[in-house]
Formats: C-alpha cells, sequence, structure tokens
C-alpha cells in the first residue's frame, strides 16, 4: 500500500496515456484508497461507556474502536491537446465515490440510548477542470484554469447529525451539498521574463 501524505492509503492506482494523434493525448486514471477514521472518533474507556449507559445523563457520543477504513473509490479521463508549439489545453473529468463515511447515530439501548460513530454515511465527488498554458512567447508565459465540481453526501463531519442522534430522530437520505463544496473556480497566472541585458547596471 502507499500513502498520499494525508493520511490516506490506497492499492497502487492504475494509470494510462497513449497519443489519440500527433497533437492529442489521452489519459485515464483509476484509483482505490483507503482512509483511517478520527482517532477522537474511536477511542472512548469502555469503563466510563459503561457509566454513561447506567447513569445517562449529558448527551456525549462516544467512539467506536470497531470504525472501518473510509473507502473512496475514484476515475479520472481526460485529454491535452496543443493548439500549436506554444498552447495547450488539458481537459480532465473526475468522479469520486467514498463509501464507509462516519457520522454520530443514536443507537437503542438498555437501561439508556446512547450516541457513538458508525461508518453509515458517504459522499460522491465529480467535476470538470479545464486548463490553458501558454508556453513562454516574447517573454509572456501563463495559464487560465476553470472548475466545476459538485460535492454531495448527508454530512459532511462526523459529528453533522449531532442534532438529530440527540433527539433520536430520522437520519436524513436525501443528498445535499457538503460544506467543501465549490461549484466554480477560476484561476489565472502570469509571468513575464525580460532579457538578459535588460534594465539598469548597478556598480560597475
Amino acid at each position: 500500500e502507499e500513502d498520499d501524505g494525508g493520511g490516506r492509503t490506497g492499492c497502487p492506482r492504475l494509470g494510462l496515456g497513449f497519443p489519440a494523434s500527433q497533437n492529442t493525448l489521452f489519459h485515464a486514471n483509476y484509483g482505490k484508497f483507503y482512509q483511517q477514521p478520527n482517532l477522537q472518533d474511536l477511542y472512548t474507556s469502555y469503563r466510563y461507556l459503561e457509566y454513561k449507559i447506567q447513569n445517562g445523563g449529558y448527551y456525549f457520543p462516544f467512539g467506536n474502536p470497531n470504525l472501518a477504513p473510509e473507502q473512496t473509490t475514484a476515475y479520472e479521463v481526460g485529454l491535452t491537446h496543443a493548439l500549436n508549439p506554444k498552447v495547450r489545453v488539458d481537459l480532465t473529468a473526475y468522479y469520486k465515490d467514498v463509501q464507509d463515511l462516519v457520522q454520530v447515530q443514536n443507537v437503542p439501548s438498555a437501561p439508556n440510548n446512547f450516541a457513538s460513530y458508525r461508518n453509515t454515511d458517504f459522499g460522491t465527488i465529480k467535476g470538470v477542470d479545464f486548463n490553458l498554458q501558454l508556453l513562454e512567447t516574447m517573454g509572456f508565459s501563463g495559464s487560465a484554469s476553470y472548475s466545476l465540481s459538485y460535492a454531495t453526501g448527508t454530512g459532511s463531519i462526523s459529528d453533522s447529525q449531532r442534532d438529530i442522534a440527540w433527539t433520536a430522530d430520522r437520519v436524513p437520505k436525501q443528498t445535499a451539498a457538503l460544506s467543501f463544496d465549490q461549484r466554480h473556480k477560476i484561476s489565472l497566472n502570469g509571468d513575464y521574463t525580460t532579457p538578459a541585458e535588460f534594465g539598469p547596471k548597478l556598480g560597475s
């Protein structure tokens, strides 16, 4: 397994790329990744758990050491096309299916109900990235990119449904935009390089 630096590991990713024409390159990627839950969602003393079940009291979600890793299956396809030797465009579409996300949940129990974390949540992330790149021409270079993305699910973090678990209400089944959903994103970058002998000289 390999780590992507963010605590997310998975089997080796599969990627391929080949020229579709003299100026066009096709690429595709597939990967399956696993990420451990937050430690605060995993651990609670069993002695404290027994105390709270027997005595009730103020609402408190208990950690669950049996949580499974969160799973993400990612797909990506795209094209890179050279309009001319100095201008290149990239178009990439992606889709991520996230399963076993952690969410707080009311657990019926005797003599008192309690709340704990379960792998009951899910999310879907999909979008398209477009990038236009200009290689250095008369000292100028730069890029412009645009991203259209959708991130939907039933909870953004493990405590999104805290109030629902507290009141023992029904958990939502309809998805909505997550807190990190950013529908449109535009980025512009520019650079100008002066000639070697450009500008005044200081000193001898």
